[in-house]
């Protein structure tokens, strides 16, 4: 009966079970014998029906299975960037294991195209701050939502300790009568690199002001002041953004000691650009960088980091909605990993650890 349009109720008389047991062959699949399960799929698919609806049971449940998760940066960035490729790693691992999808958005859409995507999913996991005329329109949805390494008043948020991560990168991992510059990510609003002179930062719920925070004061505890004129900004976490400050900052004379990155890509861009300039990592200049992506212990010198947990961190985000952990704000912990590209002495190193 190839035409017949089955439901579970018709189908289970057919095959002559309860329209439970149905039910459980498709739905919950740990509560029939596997033998059973396979006898059942196998006669339902013969007679031309291939699954309940999943439209129908969103209207009945009033849930798709869906998350959305939207990204600060367009679609083709979670591609290209390794830490948002780990991230979303670790959401689609957790919602797949529990029979869930996701949905991914740009934040850098119109109202109008969001508004179409509220219905198809159970709730947001946020990547990163969006502008906040999106971020007022996603609260105004009444959908749970999960912010990741930024924070909403009075929403769960998935952080890492960014500040402690920097505090002790730049106390032990500088000394006194150095000069410091940063590279950073997302400091103030601006398309372009510049430098932080005469800018209006932004506020502490972005995790780049916690990093700012924490590599001005580790560096306080040696007596050193990074100057606006030696914090950087690159509006993208993208290599060529990093070898552009870095020509900046190794065309003087007088160039910095140390080089503090807010990510592993700038930091790679740098040690290329001061390697082209015959600067040598880490006698003449030492390079850091805050992630630790598998590159960073690939690259030449090898690569000093803050590690932060990025599948972690999707996983996280993503059992708040497969409910397997409660609605709260998390903070991971993270750690320095001295490389090559500082070359401390043994003796520090032990005493950092």
């Amino acid at each position: 009966m190839p035409n017949h349009k089955w439901t579970l109720k018709t189908l289970a008389q057919e095959l002559g079970v309860s329209i439970a047991t149905m039910s459980n062959a498709y739905n919950r699949p740990d509560q029939l014998s596997a033998s059973l399960r396979e006898r059942l799929l196998k006669q339902a698919q013969a007679l031309g029906y291939s699954g309940p609806s999943a439209a129908a049971s969103s209207l009945r449940t009033g849930r798709t299975g869906v998350i959305g998760v939207m990204i600060s940066h367009p679609l083709s960035y979670s591609f290209i960037d390794p830490v948002a490729g780990m991230f979303l790693e670790g959401v689609s691992r957790e919602l797949e294991a529990n029979g869930m999808s996701m949905l991914l958005l740009s934040s850098r859409l119109e109202h109008e195209a969001l508004a179409g995507h509220v219905s198809l999913v159970d709730g947001f996991i946020i990547y990163g701050p969006p502008l906040p005329s999106i971020a007022d329109f996603m609260r105004r949805q009444a959908k749970p939502i999960v912010t990741v390494d930024f924070e909403m008043d009075d929403v769960p948020a998935v952080t890492v300790d960014d500040f402690g991560g920097c505090f002790n990168l730049a106390r032990y991992g500088t000394e006194k009568g150095q000069r410091v510059a940063l590279i950073g990510l997302r400091l103030f609003d601006s398309d372009t690199v510049e430098n932080a002179e005469g800018k209006e930062l932004l506020d502490s719920h972005y995790s780049t002001i916690k990093r700012l925070q924490g590599f001005r004061e580790g560096v306080a505890q040696n007596g050193i002041i990074i100057e606006d004129k030696d914090i950087w900004c690159a509006p993208e976490n993208l290599h060529n953004h990093g070898r552009e400050v870095a020509e900046k900052l190794f065309e003087q004379d007088d160039h910095p000691n140390v080089v503090m990155c807010m990510s592993d890509r700038l930091a790679l861009a740098a040690i290329e650009v001061a390697r082209e300039k015959k600067l040598n990592v880490p006698k003449d200049v030492k390079i850091s960088g805050f992630d630790d992506i598998p590159e960073s212990k690939r690259s030449f010198p090898s690569l000093t980091t803050v590690t932060q947990q990025c599948q972690l961190k999707g996983k996280i985000a993503a059992q708040m909605f497969s409910g397997e952990r409660e609605m709260a704000s998390v903070k991971l912990e993270t750690q320095v990993q001295f490389r090559m590209s500082y070359l401390m002495p043994i003796k520090r190193v032990k005493d950092t650890l």
